[in-house]
């Protein structure tokens, strides 16, 4: 099928009266294709149906139309098929900006519904409508009226690297209308640099079946319009994310993030509670969001909202659970050199296990265990052959109930361009979090760019903490060395008390501190880290988990990773 430029060099839509005279011949050809359940290419780069699509990566020249899976119905959860008409415009490999094949598309809308107006093929409010066009290419992606912040998952633009998407909702009457979002969409693509790719072979193939492909590396951030109606209860992943941080935001500042999060390890003393200002923002924000709904003043959980809820309770209590284990750790050492008042029995129990014993000279004594000075006693009798049971003073055995210490917590925070966005949030949030689950003081130190510096001095004061992570914005280079040395230089300035430092990162270091190698001159500071015998711990993100786990067993501490799937294959 061959169509018209309807742009002239400087992606400006050209009017022409002849337009839908010219188009009659393809948009009927496109509309008996349509009709049979098939896709077709259109031009030389596009393929355009109402199915799924997909390709391998090693032949992306080569298109499959599923024609048994209905694009609206298995991405968008509709009941009816046929709504939702689906185009991916192939391209050389590269970034295509989001923003401007939006920004394009809207344009080309906007002079088709004048057309259509001009020659009163609907009424001026019957057009097509752009509230219902979705695009998504290797930099993002969202509804083409809406951010266009979303669409920003690494599986999920990587697999847009070679091709832009585009989803709407559209009667056949304006099936004209494709034509024109074809070539905005294209002159994006060469406005970028990037040369239009041919599809070869466009495959129509029946008898595959949805369960055979995995989605998850596509169902990410969205802020479409085209769900069915029953979508509420298949909401995107993304926007539960999304709202999920947006509700732990308004939420955690008060003590209802405690509740809201689960059962967390707290001295009410420690936080403070919400003032009725933060109250109304908080609850209007929420009513805005729809993630509670009022009723006589009266706030309860929206559906949505409690989708988000269960969002939170299904991916935080990991980290969470991790960071407690992590500060357990730091307050209940192993070994307390100089402190520890108990000898360790050479022979052991009945049970196989090394019971401790008090000495005589000792008057601190925990619980009595009844099993192990009654073993200790019967011992004592068979190895002595003794003809009588008798316990004595030696034989008793106690619980040694470990001394809790005082720790102090250092959050070193990532905060270079690649954690822009919900992972920066989903920082400040864990450290709202980590700060309400202990009554330790903590401090918060930023790295970005060249520089590293303080944040958060240490505190126990929420309102100083929520305040200043605020300000951290995710730009820049990652110079980890310079993060983790500005960390050990103010732990020894401020004589920090058994300190615990907990590193956020999504990647490798990109910035030296000592010598042009930052990944080396990371890891020599972490070797001071093990050296101070400082409590150690990072939360990663791949793709670079190894490096991360390297970095943290040479400091002499734990890793946990955050992973985040990719696939391929679907378009």
């Amino acid at each position: 099928m061959t169509i018209i430029n309807l742009m002239d060099e400087n992606n400006v839509v050209l009017y022409n009266s002849e337009l839908f005279t010219k188009m009659v011949p393809a948009v009927q050809e496109l509309a008996s294709i349509i009709n049979q359940g098939m896709g077709t290419r259109i031009g030389q780069s596009t393929v355009c149906s109402q199915k799924m699509h997909t390709f391998d990566p090693q032949q992306p020249q080569e298109v499959n139309v599923l024609q048994d899976i209905d694009v609206g119905q298995t991405c968008y959860h509709r009941q009816e098929p046929g709504i939702i008409y689906h185009l991916d415009i192939f391209h050389e490999c590269g970034l295509v900006d989001h923003h401007l094949a939006a920004e394009n598309v809207r344009s080309a809308v906007k002079v088709y519904n004048e057309h259509c107006s001009d020659y009163s093929i609907t009424a001026s409010n019957d057009g097509v409508k752009v509230d219902f066009i979705d695009i998504q290419t290797g930099t993002g992606g969202g509804r083409i009226t809406g951010s266009l912040d979303y669409g920003k998952k690494i599986s999920l633009r990587k697999a847009h690297s070679n091709h832009v998407h585009v989803t709407m909702a559209l009667s056949q009457r304006h099936l004209s209308c494709v034509l024109y979002v074809i070539m905005a969409v294209e002159n994006a693509i060469l406005a970028c640099n990037l040369e239009l790719r041919r599809n070869e072979k466009v495959k129509n193939v029946k008898g595959a079946s949805k369960g055979k492909f995995d989605l998850s590396a596509y169902a990410d951030k969205s802020d479409s319009l085209l769900q069915g109606n029953d979508s509420s209860a298949v909401l995107s992943f993304y926007q539960k994310d999304k709202d999920g941080l947006d509700l732990g935001d308004v939420v955690d500042a008060t003590q209802d993030l405690k509740e809201f999060s689960g059962p967390a390890d707290h001295h009410k003393n420690n936080s403070k509670p919400a003032s009725g200002v933060n109250s109304r923002r908080a609850a209007e924000c929420l009513v805005q969001k729809g993630i509670i709904e009022l009723n006589e003043d009266q706030g309860s959980l929206s559906m949505h909202g409690k989708q988000c809820r269960s969002y939170l309770e299904k991916y935080l209590p990991e980290i969470q659970a991790h960071l407690r284990k992590v500060v357990r750790s730091a307050k209940y050492p192993l070994s307390q050199p100089g402190k520890n008042k108990t000898l360790q029995s050479k022979k052991k129990g009945c049970a196989g296990r090394n019971s401790l014993h008090y000495m005589s000279t000792d008057h601190e004594f925990g619980e009595l265990e009844i099993s192990q000075t009654v073993t200790a006693a019967a011992r004592k009798m068979v190895e002595q052959e003794e003809n009588r049971f008798q316990i004595s003073h030696e034989d008793l055995r106690y619980t040694v109930n470990p001394k809790k210490r005082k720790i102090e917590i250092c959050l070193l925070i990532d905060a270079s361009s690649s954690m822009e966005g919900p992972r920066i949030r989903a920082a400040k949030m864990l450290a709202k979090f980590l700060f309400l689950s202990t009554a330790d003081r903590m401090s918060v130190i930023v790295f970005h760019k060249n520089r590293a510096w303080v944040q958060v001095p240490f505190t126990r004061d929420l309102e100083q903490l929520e305040e200043q992570i605020e300000d951290i914005k995710a730009c820049g280079e990652t110079p980890l060395a310079l993060g983790l040395t500005a960390c050990l230089q103010y732990i020894d300035k401020t004589k920090a008390r058994n300190p615990l430092i907990i590193l956020l990162t999504d990647g490798v270091p990109t910035l030296g501190a000592i010598t042009n190698d930052p990944v080396s001159d990371a890891l020599e500071v972490a070797k001071s880290i093990k050296a101070k015998k400082y409590s150690f711990t990072c939360i990663g993100l791949k793709p670079h988990l190894d490096y991360l786990k390297q970095l943290a067993a040479v400091a002499g501490g734990t890793f946990y990773a955050v992973d985040e799937l990719e696939n391929k294959g679907m378009c």
